[in-house]
């Protein structure tokens, strides 16, 4: 909108959008009310670290705090005055060398009225224009034509115009500047890397099969080790040292029949064990397994997916996941099937709460609903499980209630309910609501890793993924220990342990926590 007035004397025009922008209603060239939304989001917490970065594609140097790049910005621009000054005092030099084209001027207006630039003001003050009291009244339709074929007639003129002492780069090309593969990566704040389409499909794939693969071969060593804290030998039979036994059962379950209830409801219980295994497989998108790398001439990032919300994507795939225990076992048919959804339901629930609960403390202390930069915040200061370790304790009960296993296996009850959800279940359709159980057991392991053990980062930093699995299968390995120890919980000790111990020491550490962060 100001893009006539400023290109007289700007070297270059930025986008007109601000960090400090609110969604609001203004005053448009036309004299009319506008809606205004919000355009960007500010992707650092610095509100001036943009103009650093900016400032090093053109080889010029500013240290990216607030104070430095107003001091360097106003020798050039405000005649080096403080800044306090600035807002009130100072006003834009204008250069000779640039002057602004002349417009048309508008009949029958007179000079001052409508929309008009008054003062420059920085970006922590508010809007750079005000309309005066005067400049609508008694505008008719042919005045607001000229207003739009002005504002037209300006905006073709510097589409057109070239840039001073630039030349004009070639069609298609990007002189003197690297390929977005070749940015640095996002640390805390500042430029992001874009990865190539097929890039980040490749690790899609990657990802997706290492995790069906470890699920596959946990089956295995949950027996082993089951068996040897039971002293007995586990499987040993399906290739050498029962290395294969995972295969076999996959093959068998391939092979067996898949029926169902005839008086099931077709559609739902089809679709029920694979909307919690694709929920299941979806979560772990988030989750960053390593810093970055750059292969070749490409950059490879340590993560799937990397969102400003990813805790709160997490929580809601885990939430949709629920949807197919419950729905699998009411379109089965079967009382015991029935029951055993229920039980599902109000045990997710419940403990859902007090899990969301628990990492309130990490995202206070991180700054961040993005599990990347809470991986950073862990970076700079220390690992969380320090000052949260009471979240860490509720964090793993709820999350051992979250994914069904022992002691909280009552939807699975086989001394109760047979099988519980999943009892009129056969086939391959058995085995992805076996898939959806372990692989959220996976998920919820990588996220304790990297909410309170600092993720990735440690002291070697090539071999991140490696100390994210060896951290990963730890976590794991006490939820193997929990099952061949305790026993399972009455159904009335689940709920009572959920609603009055767990869901109340989380709130109270979240709280605490809040108080700490905003005193310290």
């Amino acid at each position: 909108m100001f893009r006539s007035l400023v290109v007289g004397w700007a070297d270059l025009v930025l986008p007109g959008t601000s960090y400090l922008e609110r969604d609001g209603t203004y005053v448009n060239l036309e004299g009319r009310l506008q809606r205004l939304r919000r355009a960007v989001i500010p992707p650092a917490p610095d509100e001036l670290a943009w103009i650093s970065k900016l400032a090093e594609r053109f080889g010029v140097t500013i240290p990216p705090h607030a104070s430095a790049v107003f001091a360097a910005l106003s020798e050039r621009i405000y005649d080096g005055l403080p800044f306090g000054e600035v807002g009130e005092q100072a006003e834009l030099r204008t250069r000779s060398e640039a002057p602004t084209p002349e417009l048309p001027e508008e009949p029958g207006v007179p000079a001052g009225k409508g929309l008009r630039l008054v003062r420059y003001r920085p970006l922590f003050s508010g809007p750079a224009v005000e309309r005066s009291r005067a400049g609508t009244a008694g505008r008719g339709e042919a005045r607001d034509r000229h207003r739009r074929d002005r504002h037209r007639l300006a905006q073709r003129h510097l589409r057109r115009a070239p840039r001073p002492c630039q030349p004009r780069p070639a069609r298609g090309g990007r002189p003197d500047r690297e390929p977005a593969r070749r940015r640095p990566r996002r640390r805390g704040g500042g430029a992001q890397v874009t990865e190539v389409w097929w890039v980040s499909l490749i690790k899609a794939f990657v990802i997706i099969n290492l995790l069906m693969l470890t699920f596959a071969y946990m089956t295995l060593i949950e027996r082993k080790v089951l068996a040897r804290m039971q002293l007995r030998y586990g499987p040993n039979r399906a290739g050498p040292f029962g290395l294969l036994q995972p295969i076999a059962d996959l093959v068998k379950l391939i092979r067996k029949e898949a029926f169902f209830p005839a008086s099931a409801v077709d559609v739902l219980y089809i679709t029920a064990p694979v909307l919690s295994c694709f929920t299941a497989l979806a979560a772990f998108s988030v989750i960053p397994f390593g810093p970055g790398w750059t292969i070749g001439d490409y950059y490879v990032s340590g993560e799937v997916v990397n969102v400003s919300i990813s805790l709160i994507l997490l929580f809601a795939l885990g939430s949709l996941g629920i949807y197919g225990f419950i729905v699998g076992g009411w379109a089965s048919d079967s009382k015991y099937s029935l029951l055993g959804s229920m039980r599902t339901c109000a045990q997710m629930v419940s403990y859902e709460v007090s899990l969301t609960f628990a990492v309130l403390g990490v995202v206070l202390m991180g700054r961040s609903l993005s599990l990347v930069d809470i991986v950073h915040k862990q970076d700079e200061t220390f690992w969380f499980f320090g000052p949260q370790f009471v979240g860490l304790l509720i964090f793993f009960v709820a999350g051992v209630a979250e994914t069904n296993r022992p002691p909280f296996d009552l939807p699975e009850a086989d001394t109760e309910l047979v099988a519980g959800y999943h009892t009129e279940y056969s086939g391959m359709r058995f085995g992805l609501f076996q898939m959806g159980e372990y692989v959220n057991m996976i998920t919820l392991s990588a996220l304790a890793v990297t909410l309170f053990f600092g993720g990735w980062y440690g002291p070697w930093a090539p071999l991140g993924p490696l100390r994210f699995a060896l951290m990963l299968f730890a976590v794991i390995f006490i939820f193997l220990w929990l099952r061949a120890t305790l026993p399972r919980l009455r159904y009335d000790q689940l709920m009572r342990l959920g609603w009055k111990v767990l869901l109340p020491l989380a709130t109270v550490n979240a709280v605490v926590t809040a108080a700490l962060v905003v005193a310290l």
